[in-house]
């Protein structure tokens, strides 16, 4: 008899949308806007840039630094992390301008949200701060940069040197440790709207599609994953690599 993660891994299949090149770009982070189009953070050019399905550039944030992640708040305000100058910009809803600037006590890179707090990973550790950025807690982890929060709360994190994922409840129990001969250089993770778990193997050049409770269900080929998003409301993700290919999925069960 079929275990329910078998049932899941057969049920999983993807469907390729769209696909677009993105010269001299290193992205790290972005999201998809209400709209549908895509809002980039470009490491290399010190600013977001926002794309249509095809490629085209829709428009361009300058920043004062170079952005590594974006949060995407309900109330469309969109809070982009500048690591090298400890820094979050605020851009404002529509029109994506720069509304403030917040300067904060780490070298902020990734980024998520549980309830009243923002969770800031960065290289070994997880700083937690208000909803006005006061300093709450700081956790020193087996982490660098990547963290993801689903909507039970529970934290996944990992680290590129070893190749691990972790994932952690709301009281910083861990639930597992995921380490695969097939996964190296962790580079990128997000839950989809399911809570399954979707991690980039950077070096293996794949994704592993990690139940809730870390059973691997499927691996998905693709060159240099860095960059993984998922679309609040849909199946849809975008993935970026090291080579300024984005690639959009539409991802069915």
């Amino acid at each position: 008899m079929e275990t329910y993660s078998e049932k899941i891994r057969n049920m999983i299949e993807e469907m390729k949308l769209q696909s677009f090149d993105i010269e001299h770009s290193r992205v790290f982070g972005g999201g998809f806007l209400p709209n549908g189009q895509l809002l980039l953070c470009d490491n290399s050019l010190k600013k977001c840039i926002v794309y249509g399905d095809d490629g085209s550039i829709v428009q361009e944030i300058p920043l004062p630094g170079a952005p590594w992640d974006a949060f995407f708040e309900s109330d469309g305000r969109i809070l982009i992390t500048i690591p090298e100058k400890n820094t979050i910009v605020v851009l404002q809803q529509n029109t994506l301008a720069i509304e403030k600037t917040l300067p904060l006590s780490c070298d902020c890179k990734g980024i998520s949200k549980w309830q009243d707090k923002y969770l800031i990973g960065t290289w070994g550790k997880i700083v937690e701060f208000s909803t006005d950025f006061r300093h709450l807690t700081s956790r020193e982890l087996d982490i660098t940069d990547d963290i993801a929060v689903d909507n039970d709360g529970c934290i996944v994190y990992g680290n590129y040197k070893n190749s691990t994922i972790i994932k952690e409840d709301l009281n910083h129990k861990v639930i597992f440790t995921y380490k695969q001969e097939k996964l190296e250089k962790t580079c990128g993770l997000a839950f989809d709207n399911n809570g399954f778990i979707f991690v980039n193997g950077r070096q293996s050049n794949n994704i592993h599609i990690l139940s809730a409770d870390g059973n691997l269900l499927k691996i998905i080929d693709i060159n240099e994953p860095r960059c993984i998003k998922f679309d609040k409301n849909s199946q849809r993700m975008f993935v970026v690599n090291s080579k300024g290919i984005v690639k959009m999925f539409q991802i069915m069960w």
